[in-house]
């Protein structure tokens, strides 16, 4: 898979490089850019799996904000027109000793597998990032993402470590995978649950001291179908 993205990006830039000179119809370079756009997307994706299948990845020295992270990741994704945002609910200085990085993998996994198990790349999420004292020994990181369509066995197997020792991991759910492994070495767990057509994935990670401030902020409904961008076919 790694190297089918290098082939691509390479038979992408080559092109690029010689738009000065080429005759090909718009039509036709834009194709070419969207090869370019969709490739250097995969190779960052498989990048990031490589780099978090190596144990302690996900961990750093400095917490970070989980909700300011994930809320400017989600807005992206907006942005770039793979997802509609029904709302995100996000609790203020709720940190946890993760990285940034991990967080990115996080929502570009989650994100991934809607897009490829349902072949569209809009589904539409929800993300609430609150406190969790269920524990009661220590606080947490509540992240809970819903979305709009049910997640295959698979994933649901991958996410929550559901499947029989003895069996392989599919390379289509390696990443959510991944992120189990990574989620279990820091202290935390995840659970998905389906409620009516949805599928919510609740990812509880360690917090930091000092985390548990409820205040909230509702955004983006009106990010549903920002201007100016519109689902690639």
């Amino acid at each position: 898979l790694v190297m089918s993205d290098v082939n691509n990006l390479a038979t992408a830039l080559a092109g690029v490089a010689s738009l000065a000179r080429d005759d090909r119809s718009p039509t036709e370079l834009d194709h070419m850019l969207v090869t370019l756009e969709t490739g250097c997307e995969s190779a960052a994706r498989h990048a990031a799996r490589l780099r978090h299948a190596i144990p302690g990845a996900a961990i750093s020295t400095e917490c970070i904000d989980v909700g300011g992270h994930l809320r400017d990741r989600l807005h992206r994704a907006v942005s770039m027109g793979r997802i509609h945002l029904d709302h995100i609910d996000v609790g203020h200085g709720l940190s946890a000793p993760v990285s940034g990085a991990f967080l990115d993998l996080i929502v570009e996994e989650l994100i991934h597998d809607l897009e490829s198990e349902h072949g569209s790349p809009c589904p539409t999420i929800s993300v609430s990032v609150r406190p969790d004292w269920s524990t009661r020994s220590s606080a947490a990181v509540n992240i809970e993402f819903s979305s709009s369509r049910r997640r295959a066995a698979r994933s649901i197997a991958a996410l929550t470590d559901a499947r029989r020792p003895d069996t392989p991991i599919d390379p289509a759910v390696l990443g959510l995978a991944t992120i189990a492994d990574r989620v279990r070495e820091i202290g935390g767990s995840i659970d998905a649950r389906a409620h009516d057509v949805l599928t919510i994935i609740s990812i509880h990670v360690p917090a930091s001291s000092g985390t548990g401030s409820t205040a909230t902020a509702t955004e983006a409904r009106a990010l549903r179908n920002p201007v100016g961008f519109s689902p690639r076919a």
